[in-house]
């Protein structure tokens, strides 16, 4: 096994951004406003979401039917890059707003195995830094 980091909170994720990562979660359909649009998330015990898997708007974004329905709801490790935003769309206008995820690069995907599975107990949910923590 590679000797990268493995992330299973959102927290360590996020000290973890633009680097390559190991993260374990669980794949689950990504809605954006009540609607699902072929988007996947990793979802993180401490908070709501987790990173989605490919730059939303790129065709990597949408995942395969098949990809879908072999993991949906099921623990995975997904090694690739982390990053905190997507950025805007190319073809988007400079005043537009769009939807901007947290997402990972993702270079491979499979299911966990049983001992991959963390048992993390109760945690902290994240909280994004403030401009006036010190």
């Amino acid at each position: 096994m590679e000797d990268i980091p493995t992330c299973v909170t959102f927290a360590q994720c996020y000290r973890e951004q633009a680097h390559r990562i190991r993260l374990i979660g669980t794949y689950t359909k990504h809605l954006v406003f009540g609607r699902f649009d072929g988007l996947v998330h990793i979802q993180m015990p401490d908070c709501e979401s987790g990173p989605v898997l490919d730059i939303c708007w790129g065709p990597r974004g949408r995942r395969r039917e098949a990809e879908i329905a072999e993991l949906e709801g099921r623990y995975v490790v997904v090694v690739g890059r982390f990053y905190l935003s997507t950025g805007a769309p190319p073809d988007d206008p400079p005043d537009a707003s769009h939807y901007d995820p947290p997402f990972i690069s993702v270079e491979s995907i499979r299911l966990a195995e049983p001992h991959e599975i963390p048992d993390l107990g109760t945690v902290e949910p994240f909280r994004w830094p403030s401009l006036y923590d010190d």
